[in-house]
């Protein structure tokens, strides 16, 4: 009996061990910083997030899902989800819409996008409103893929926690999703994890070939519903769609952007698919394209500018925690210190890299100032930066523009006024190969000229042997004869914007179009807009209505417009110490534009005030224009 009640007492000591143990391994779990900061700021809803710490502090199994939990709340603060009367209203139109699950989610995520609709939104903060229920269920179907999926047997932990765990991808409203079925992705899933051993253990492959499914099956949406404007096939739509139906199926992915172009208008998102094998597989969304940055949407907190005075204001972008630089997983980068020139006060705290982009400059980067210097990382390169830093809400220039050479040097745009300069300029906008598409087609294009409609006593004038690459083209005419009847001829069919015929003292002729009923739209041909184009086949045949003397020929392939156009109004500036300086305003009457006393070295943009969006800065540099 001793022995027996000495077990007793073993066991009861035992277990008051385990208990305190418990007790001790749990105590110490609840105080880092961060944990501690997120529960304070939890208020009321305090007990909510203790008591998913205090069901995972239970057995010492679910370790590793308590600091599932612990990282999930650590990073809470922040995140949110809109609602109101407004949204709510929304809902119930998209609620009738034929459209799946899927879609409609991403559908609700629209007026997010917009300001005026943000504005009539209310945010509610996870921290002070998620339930117990709702998370413990969230991080147990997820721990259950992790059992379950033979792909994620290698991710790493912190992987998990950031890229397959989160129960939100964006501030949408939080429901049930990864109880939701998908049936085509999820068979197709496995299908390849069940007979194809090649694709079972490769997060990307298994993406790869369900996405194809799953996208395919869904419906196209409207493009337009309740004045809010929605396209599926919109890249952060897209992107969004397919984040949260490969996260569901056990998929670890995030969205991956470049907020602003560095060498044309807008920006770009797109799901990328994290599998520990490979860095990336993602690089082919900026081929072809120059991005100043690449952003990572994560659902822990990164580091932004903090004010807590209030004294530095914060462009939108950068009060956003959520994204992570990762430019170098995408490209070479390089990190530059700048000596700010134009010096801010002493309570402003940052600066900021900025984008020229859609004819404003965008901020894409920041970094801390000391002494009047700043240092950016991980800048792409091949690239015109502007530092800048804000007075107030007013942006202001902290230095000239540099450009960022693919050798990692930089070299700083300063004016030279007294060093002037003329330049002739005929685009506004570099030339982008898949453009000039129709300029190859016009090579073989012959000119010939006749007093009779039949061509018999037809002289060859000219053979177009070169693509134009978008820009007008002229050609003299070695000819004193007069012909009433031009021809121009191909063995395929071919394109023109713009044709123009001159006489001996430059004047532009008129003529007639003989039709043809495999010709379209030939009054495209003089009615002196760029965007517009004849379709030839074979060819084409004016009539003059008397003989006359042609002196030149011009001509313009189907182009994107961003020539120099005549009665256009243009603008040209130079970038100084304080920002844009006007050359001053000049209608074109031709198809090129000059300006005299340019100075040298600078940055300059020109601005067509007629029409178009479409504009890049440049330099100039013996007698040639390289656009940035």
């Amino acid at each position: 009996m001793k022995r027996i009640a000495g077990m007793i007492k073993i066991k009861q000591f035992i277990y008051l061990l385990w208990v305190l143990g418990s007790t001790f391994w749990f105590s110490c779990q609840t105080h880092s910083e961060k944990l501690s900061y997120a529960l304070k700021l939890s208020g009321k809803n305090r007990q909510e997030l203790e008591k998913v710490l205090k069901h995972y502090s239970q057995d010492p199994a679910d370790s590793l899902k308590r600091k599932a939990a612990v990282f999930l709340i650590e990073n809470m603060p922040g995140h949110f989800s809109y609602n109101g009367p407004y949204l709510r209203e929304f809902k119930s139109i998209v609620d009738t819409l034929p459209d799946s699950y899927w879609l409609k989610k991403i559908i609700l995520m629209q007026p997010y996008r917009y300001k005026e609709y943000r504005e009539q939104l209310q945010e509610e903060e996870d921290v002070k409103h998620i339930k117990a229920d709702y998370l413990i269920h969230n991080i147990d179907i997820a721990f259950k893929m992790l059992k379950t999926k033979p792909w994620l047997e290698s991710l790493p932990f912190e992987d998990f926690c950031e890229y397959l765990l989160p129960y939100r991808i964006d501030n949408e409203t939080l429901d049930s999703w990864k109880d939701s079925i998908i049936p085509i992705y999820e068979n197709k899933i496995t299908e390849k994890t069940t007979y194809c051993d090649d694709q079972k253990y490769s997060a990307f492959q298994l993406a790869k070939e369900a996405s194809i499914e799953f996208y395919n099956s869904e419906q196209a949406s409207s493009d337009m519903i309740a004045g809010i404007p929605y396209q599926k096939y919109e890249c952060i739509n897209d992107s969004r769609l397919r984040a949260i139906a490969t996260r569901n199926v056990g998929i670890p992915c995030t969205i991956d952007f470049v907020p602003a172009w560095a060498d044309m208008n807008g920006y770009h998102y797109w799901m990328v698919v994290v599998d520990p094998k490979y860095r990336t597989l993602s690089s082919y969304q900026i081929e072809g394209k120059t991005a100043p940055k690449v952003y990572r949407k994560t659902f822990s907190i990164n580091e932004i500018p903090y004010d807590p005075k209030g004294e530095n204001f914060i462009p939108e972008f950068f009060r956003d925690p959520f994204n992570k630089d990762v430019t170098d997983v995408y490209l070479n980068t390089s990190d530059v210190k700048v000596n700010l020139l134009f010096p801010p006060s002493r309570r402003v705290k940052y600066a900021y890299i900025a984008m020229f982009n859609d004819l404003t400059l965008k901020i894409v980067g920041w970094g801390k100032i000391a002494h009047d210097q700043v240092e950016f990382f991980k800048l792409g390169r091949g690239i015109v930066y502007f530092p800048v830093y804000f007075s107030g809400n007013q942006l202001m220039n902290g230095n000239y523009p540099f450009i960022l050479k693919t050798n990692g040097k930089t070299e700083f745009l300063i004016p030279d006024t007294t060093q002037h300069q003329k330049i002739r300029i005929t685009r506004k906008f570099p030339v982008v190969s898949y453009k000039t598409v129709y300029g190859e087609l016009l090579k073989g294009n012959c000119f010939s000229a006749s007093n009779t409609l039949s061509f018999k006593d037809s002289v060859f004038i000219h053979k177009i042997t070169e693509n134009p690459y978008m820009h007008y083209t002229t050609f003299k005419v070695d000819t004193n004869l007069k012909y009433r009847y031009w021809k121009i001829s191909n063995t395929h069919y071919s394109h023109i914007a713009e044709l123009v015929f001159r006489d001996v003292k430059g004047k532009s002729l008129s003529w007639k179009i003989i039709p043809q009923d495999n010709n379209r739209q030939e009054e495209h041909l003089s009615d002196n807009d760029p965007l517009t184009y004849t379709y030839m086949h074979r060819n084409l045949l004016l009539d003059f209505g008397e003989p006359v003397q042609i002196s030149s020929i011009g001509y313009l392939s189907p182009n994107d417009g961003n020539g120099i156009h005549p009665g256009d109004e243009y603008e040209l500036f130079f970038y100084g110490h304080n920002g844009w300086h006007s050359l001053g305003r000049k209608i074109a009457d031709d198809y090129y534009i000059e300006y005299d006393s340019v100075p040298s070295g600078a940055l300059f943009w020109l601005r067509n005030h007629s029409t178009g969006r479409e504009e890049r800065p440049f330099t100039y540099q013996n007698g040639e224009i390289r656009f940035w």
